[in-house]
Formats: structure tokens, sequence, C-alpha cells
């Protein structure tokens, strides 16, 4: 940032790529809403799928984008896993469209809208019938999605404090699911994770763990919070099981 939008490629059906050319560099900006692997990353170059294959959503974005500067992009909701980039002609003028990014499992969206949030394009429709909380529409209003209930993850690095808060909810329910449930932007696949590394199976209730396999999730989970403190993300699995290999 700033970077302009020197093209748009739809390269599958839930993925789309932005060309970003900066002063010294140009790449890409990969965005997928794929219900099993969303994620935004950057590449050098990228798989233009085929040539005969033309998505609708990919031809609008690039009409409304290609040309603009990124001039912005953040996370408007603290734990969210939503990104939102702002593009304008200019890096000095206020926003033209804005792309939200929303990588929540099966629910992943990416929503083009003008500077007052009304949608001009969708990757994915939602109306009311599929949902009768939060509609994705051409032509109404963009709202962030609902809030996460849970705790923030980053007031517990205290052990005794972290097991406490965990075995106040149902204990007799699986790790991974009272993690997600208790924290606020832990996913299900960052749960499973942590779980993995302590070499702990999944169908292993909570109230079965003891401390040593309790304290070995925990070190993981510090190590966890370290890397979004330092923004050093590396992959630090300690164990390779065959649920692992699965899971990849």
């Amino acid at each position: 940032v700033p970077a302009r939008v020197d093209g748009v490629i739809q390269h599958q059906t839930k993925s789309l790529a932005l060309k970003l050319r900066t002063f010294t560099s140009v790449q890409w900006l990969l965005i997928s809403w794929d219900p099993v692997s969303a994620h935004v990353g950057t590449s050098d170059n990228i798989a233009r799928g085929s040539p005969a294959e033309v998505f609708t959503f990919g031809e609008q974005i690039r009409n409304h984008l290609k040309g603009l500067i990124l001039v912005n992009a953040e996370m408007p909701g603290e734990w969210e896993r939503i990104l939102k980039l702002s593009f304008a002609k200019r890096p000095e003028q206020e926003p033209e469209f804005l792309l939200y990014i929303e990588l929540m499992g099966k629910h992943s969206n990416v929503i083009l809208c003008d500077p007052k949030d009304l949608i001009v394009s969708v990757g994915s429709q939602i109306g009311a019938k599929k949902s009768s909380e939060r509609q994705l529409q051409i032509g109404s209003y963009y709202t962030l999605p609902p809030v996460h209930p849970g705790i923030l993850p980053e007031e517990f690095t205290e052990f005794e404090q972290w097991k406490a808060c965990i075995f106040s909810n149902d204990s007799k329910n699986t790790f991974d699911r009272i993690l997600y449930k208790t924290f606020r932007g832990v996913s299900p696949s960052i749960a499973r994770d942590l779980r993995l590394r302590a070499n702990i199976q999944a169908d292993q209730p909570l109230e079965d763990l003891c401390d040593k396999q309790m304290n070995s999730i925990f070190v993981n989970w510090i190590k966890w919070l370290e890397c979004l403190e330092t923004v050093s993300y590396t992959h630090l699995r300690a164990h390779e099981t065959r649920e692992d290999l699965v899971c990849r």
C-alpha cells in the first residue's frame, strides 16, 4: 500500500487474484472464499485457469477496480477473520470502492461495495431463504457479521487461568469445540492444530485430559499468541500423526 491494480483474474470458481504494482515490485494478491481453504496471500505468479472459463464476478471486479490504487488494508473487527481493502483513484483521495473479504469457513465470501457500503458485487449472494439473519445481495447495504461472543485470547497467558476458563464450559465436550466456542478468533482448524501438536485424539473428552496434556496444549497456545504478536507466521507442528496427515 499504495499499489495500483494492473489486472484481475478469477482463475477458479471461488478464487480471485489482483495484480498489484508498487514502485518496486509486482505481486498477485490471492483471495479465496472456498469453504475448505479460504485464505488471503501473495504470490509472484498464479495459475490462470482455462481461457474458456469466464466468471462473471471476476469480470465485475476487473471493471470496477482495474487502474485504481489500493490505499488501505485493515481488519475492521478485533479478532475477526475479515479484511477490508480500500481502492481510490489516487493515494490521497477518498475510496471509490471497498472490498470486504470474509474468511469464515463455509460462510466465507467476498463483497465489493461503494464508499457507503452499498453492495455492488458479491462472490456468493445470500438471500433470505439461505439466511434469515444476514443477507448479502447486490443493491443492499453491507453489514459486518455478528461479533463472535468468545473471550479475547490475549487475556489468558497464565496456565491455571486458561485451564479454569476452558473447564468452566461443558467438560464432556471435545477440546476442539470448547476452545472454538470459548475464545474469539480461534477457528476450528486452529483448535485442531493445537490439539494435534499435543498428540491428543479428536474424540477424547476434555474431562479426560490430564494436567500434562493440558500443559502441552497451553505451550503451543502461547506460541500461537507470540506468532500473532510478532507477525512471525511459521508452521510449528511438533508431532506427525496419521490424523495430522489426513487433516492436511
